[in-house]
């Protein structure tokens, strides 16, 4: 399994009794929406939901199918509109701003309380203060994660990255606050404290005060904002990197007759009057046609065109090494 982006911050703390909560996301918003999906799409007939294996089937039509999709995805008339993962604020794009607001400002209360930890019971406290930052940050990062890189809207995509890079830069200044540290130092120092954790807190405290010592906390207030900067543009220089959306080339120019194998309803809505494709290098358009297509050249083709990176690609992967080169020099 991939370990989630917090893997190297401050909310990694709580990911190692989190990890199959990430893993439940989707068949949280297959089941939603199965309640309300259509039997039929497009020929394609929906699994009973006494099936046991309903899920998975669902969901891999979905993403293997985009009529399946765009059937499945539209409002029931006769259920209240749900959000993504039955997420109240995801209704749409612009719910993702208020998600992220809201969870900030529950962030900030947590950290408040930390910062003006000074009796035993808070100090003791703290292991589980900021595991319930580190949820708070990690119900938004992970959910902003897997929409930017799987939704077929590009408004959500934008607005989950645009999420994403805001708490990233929230979760780094984090690390790199003085303040935070410090408490936890006090308590684990103290061992009436200490001695009172479990050993699920005592591990939340080790992991804490590793990722606060690789974050730049002991170097001036400087270096720790430079820090910030540079942590935050790395991520966004990557995320830019592995977009699907970038190729050297567009689109590829194909007769229909070449791609037999198709939905021929597919093929009809992309072709021009003459028979002839402009087929998409990136998207559903060309998964589909990689799933698809009988001829093995015309696979190959959309494979190779799909992954072949403008050079605009290799100045943004150079300027990313830059970049974690000199945030590494940063915390020397």
């Amino acid at each position: 399994m991939i370990k989630p982006t917090c893997r190297n911050s401050l909310i990694y703390a709580a990911y190692l009794h989190r990890q199959s909560s990430s893993r439940r996301y989707l068949t949280v918003a297959v089941a939603a929406a199965t309640q309300s999906a259509p039997s039929t799409t497009h020929g394609l007939k929906a699994d009973p939901p006494s099936s046991s294996n309903h899920d998975d089937r669902t969901l891999r039509k979905i993403f293997d199918s985009h009529h399946f999709w765009q059937d499945f995805s539209q409002p029931s008339v006769t259920s209240p509109r749900r959000g993504l993962f039955q997420n109240r604020y995801l209704k749409n794009p612009s719910g993702f701003r208020d998600f992220t607001e809201a969870a900030l400002a529950k962030c900030r209360g947590i950290v408040a309380k930390v910062l003006q930890a000074s009796t035993t019971e808070a100090y003791k406290a703290l292991p589980r203060d900021l595991d319930r930052l580190s949820d708070s940050l990690c119900r938004v990062l992970d959910i902003a994660e897997f929409v930017r890189a799987t939704h077929p809207d590009v408004r959500f995509q934008d607005a989950a990255n645009e999420a994403y890079a805001m708490l990233f830069e929230y979760m780094n200044i984090l690390n790199t606050t003085p303040g935070l540290n410090e408490k936890l130092q006090a308590a684990v120092a103290r061992s009436e404290i200490s001695a009172a954790w479990s050993e699920e807190e005592k591990t939340v405290a080790n992991i804490l005060l590793k990722d606060f010592s690789k974050s730049a906390i002991d170097m001036p207030e400087a270096k720790r904002e430079r820090f910030v900067q540079l942590s935050s543009h790395v991520s966004q220089l990557g995320t830019t990197f592995v977009s699907p959306k970038v190729s050297a080339t567009h689109t590829l120019g194909f007769s229909s007759g070449r791609l037999k194998g198709m939905d021929p309803l597919i093929l009809r809505e992309i072709s021009n009057r003459f028979g002839k494709v402009r087929l998409p290098t990136t998207g559903p358009l060309s998964i589909t046609a990689l799933r698809t297509v009988g001829d093995e050249d015309i696979r190959r083709q959309i494979y190779i065109a799909g992954r072949t990176a403008p050079e605009e690609q290799l100045h943004i992967l150079v300027a990313s090494l830059r970049n974690c080169l000199v945030t590494g020099i940063t915390q020397r």
